[in-house]
């Protein structure tokens, strides 16, 4: 039908309408019964025909309302805004066609539209209602705009289905909604509150560009095919709870502002999530992850939580960013994960007995994918979380653990242990010089030098038990005079006690670093 016979016929209500869909519908059915249907493969939003019979048959199925203004009645208006006088008729551009209607809204609900249906451009200026209508042909939407409210619920497309540059400025509802066949969505706008609980998507999806102003529901949708949402951005919260994605879902580079819910969804295909940003918290408990996933270079900056998913196969996480500590309680990982440059924030001073957990079981993954140095990151953080809460202030693994971070940053700092070792050797040298000057025993012109070389073969450790030539000199330069050396006891109590154990401590730590930091066994 041409756009003038389409208005005509919709005028006269949905019984008209689809009294003369079930008429399409017939021929339809009867030409492929005695083989004059020919329809060619499609390779657009217009079927090609195959023959004459045919191409007059999809002409005439057409609903054309591409570029209408569909102007509904205004709402009852009380007397004070009676008084500001009637409202001026809005402007419609010559390359648009208005239709003024008797209704309070766009009512094609419960409609069938037996071939191709255009509403390219349309403009609804009242709440659109489309609820359990059908559509047998192509659906475009593209461009159109939706003033107020639209709802698709349980409707029905049996053919591609497209809302590029399509806007939604109110609420919108496509729950229950089955899409047979792909449908495009690329660059639409929805600027409020949207949903497409339960519905079914049964070919190819394409989300990418969209930008999702309000709160958004996928709650128990089916995507059977590729499902994907690059770049899309959802400024309110996104819920996709209990959805499946049966095929590839793609999320790269998708913004979520708001909180991103994916509990108990199922990822048959790959995930990916690479670049994607959660500013709102990221849920993904008990989602199952069947094929690849992918988070590489993810930016999560508030809460994220994956308590008890369960991934089958690789699960690259590589670059990633957490802002806060992520929840991996009970994630049960098939292959090893890729934790490699992962940033994820340590505890300072204060502990969280929170965090024990989630940091060990960090620490496990970790240990799963032999990465070392994430492994290491995630002690620190559970020795840390554990202070003053699981570890109370009278505890000797308390103050231990205080030492052993400050000393040696929990076993992976290098510097630390070799500036504080090197660091003690002239402070035990003028220790060493200082009780030599109280016991009149400088024997020598360069005492100094021997208190140095003395707290340097101390601090040497494994060659501080034996005294050799070199050793007695010093002795007797420091506590002998021109007689046998006499060592005060506090030089032998702070050798044996102080210096060489702390030395050892030192060493110890040092050692512990390099094993650390080079994976060695």
């Amino acid at each position: 039908m041409t756009r003038d016979e389409t208005v005509a016929l919709f005028l006269q209500g949905r019984e008209a309408w689809n009294a003369w869909a079930g008429e399409m519908i017939a021929r339809r059915k009867a030409m492929e019964a005695d083989g004059r249907w020919a329809e060619e493969e499609a390779t657009s939003d217009s079927l090609p025909a195959g023959n004459a019979e045919t191409l007059v048959w999809m002409q005439a199925a057409q609903a054309d309302f591409s570029r209408c203004v569909l102007l509904a009645r205004e709402p009852e208006q009380d007397e004070s805004a009676q008084e500001e006088g009637p409202k001026e008729p809005r402007e419609v551009g010559s390359q648009f066609h208005a239709i003024q209607l008797e209704t309070y809204s766009v009512d094609f609900s419960g409609f069938i539209f037996p071939g191709a249906a255009l509403f390219e451009g349309t403009t609804f200026s009242r709440t659109a209602s489309f609820d359990r209508a059908t559509f047998f042909g192509n659906a475009l939407f593209q461009g159109a705009t939706f003033s107020e409210g639209a709802w698709f619920t349980k409707t029905v497309f049996s053919s591609n289905a497209r809302f590029q540059n399509a806007t939604f400025f109110c609420n919108t509802s496509f729950n229950g909604i089955v899409f047979s066949r792909s449908a495009w969505f690329e660059s639409a706008a929805f600027r409020a509150n949207t949903w497409f609980d339960g519905g079914t998507f049964s070919g190819d999806v394409w989300f990418e560009c969209s930008a999702f102003s309000g709160n958004v529901s996928f709650h128990s949708a089916a995507f059977t095919s590729v499902a994907r949402f690059q770049r899309a951005a959802f400024s309110g919260d996104a819920s996709f709870d209990s959805a499946t994605f049966t095929g590839d879902a793609s999320f790269k580079s998708t913004a979520f502002s708001g909180r991103a819910s994916f509990k108990d969804a199922a990822f048959c295909g790959d995930a990916n999530f690479t670049s994607a940003t959660f500013s709102g918290g990221a849920w993904f408990w008990s989602a199952v992850f069947q094929d690849f996933t992918s988070y590489r270079e993810a930016k999560f900056l508030k809460q994220a939580s994956f308590a008890g998913i369960k991934v089958d196969r690789g699960f690259d996480m590589t670059e990633a960013e957490f802002e806060r500590v992520p929840a991996f309680n009970q994630a049960d990982f098939k292959q090893a994960p890729e934790l490699d440059n992962v940033k994820f924030p340590l505890p300072f001073f204060w502990g969280d007995a929170e965090l024990i957990a989630r940091y060990r079981a960090i620490r496990r993954m970790a240990i799963q994918g032999a990465d070392y140095e994430r492994e290491q990151m995630a002690f620190k953080g559970e020795l840390r979380s554990r202070r003053w809460t699981a570890d109370k202030w009278w505890s000797i693994g308390t103050w231990l653990g205080l030492i052993y971070d400050g000393i040696a940053d929990c076993g992976h700092s290098i510097v630390r242990p070799v500036l504080l070792w090197l660091a003690s050797v002239p402070v035990f040298a003028l220790l060493y010089l200082r009780a030599a000057e109280q016991a009149e025993g400088w024997g020598c012109s360069t005492p100094f030098i021997k208190a140095l070389f003395l707290a340097g073969r101390n601090a040497l450790v494994l060659f501080s038990g034996g005294r050799d030539a070199r050793i007695a000199q010093a002795y007797r330069c420091l506590y002998g005079g021109n007689g046998e050396p006499q060592i005060p006891d506090s030089v032998s109590f702070v050798e044996a006690f102080v210096q060489v154990p702390l030395s050892a401590v030192l060493i110890f730590l040092l050692l512990l670093a390099i094993k650390n930091r080079f994976k060695i066994k």
